[in-house]
């Protein structure tokens, strides 16, 4: 058997054992949304015992699509949403927010914007 099908397998049966493995769940809980005016911040917290999946953020126009950015607590840039689809270096969809995350977003643009977010619980 050729180095590269061992690999395949190999990490297929790891992905496999370890999905076993997991004790938690997730289970809806509620949509977030966030209306951002133009060059406006959000605080964001993610609360104990949730996750948020980012489903879409956007806003602006044809001609000048916004920019969100999503910052971590120290104000510093981790990702951004642009407005426009596929926009190079952007983050994809859906982008997960890990519990306790605090941090904002911001609307760079001189144009209303908006996020969408589903929160689930972590159950066991």
């Amino acid at each position: 058997m050729n180095m590269k099908i061992k690999s395949i397998l190999f990490i297929f049966t790891l992905m496999l054992s370890l999905g076993m493995n997991a004790q938690e769940k997730l289970q809806f809980s509620k949509v977030v949304f966030y209306d951002l005016a133009a060059s406006a911040s959000q605080e964001v917290r993610v609360p104990p015992g949730k996750v948020w999946k980012i489903e879409s953020a956007g806003g602006g126009s044809v001609s000048s699509p916004a920019t969100i950015f999503l910052r971590n607590s120290s104000s510093v840039n981790v990702t951004f949403f642009s407005g426009i689809a596929g926009s190079p270096n952007s983050a994809a969809y859906p982008f997960w927010l890990p519990m306790g995350f605090i941090g904002s977003f911001y609307n760079g643009s001189a144009f209303n914007a908006a996020i969408s977010i589903v929160e689930y619980n972590v159950v066991q």
